[in-house]
């Protein structure tokens, strides 16, 4: 996830167009909602301390308010979402 979160970020602030940087944030949203699903799975199934997974919890709800903070900041431009999610 690091790798893909980092890129995600960087070419979204690489470029100005609103669809693709609300592309870039849902890519990062899925991957983050991955982990934190991966992780309770590894709990349930014993594989991981209940620490470990609540370290990791912690940190995607943080996360997760860094990433609301950065997607309000997107400004919307003239440019339509052909696929209609973002308008």
């Amino acid at each position: 996830m690091p790798n893909l979160v980092g890129t995600k970020i960087l070419g979204a602030e690489a470029s100005d167009m609103y669809v693709l940087r609300m592309e870039n944030a849902s890519v990062i949203r899925s991957a983050a909602q991955t982990v934190y699903i991966n992780m309770s799975s590894l709990k349930i199934q014993g594989l991981a301390e209940e620490s470990h997974a609540n370290a990791i919890r912690k940190e995607i709800e943080k996360f997760r308010g860094y990433l609301r903070e950065w997607v309000a900041s997107f400004e919307k431009d003239e440019f339509e979402d052909e696929w209609g999610l973002f308008k």
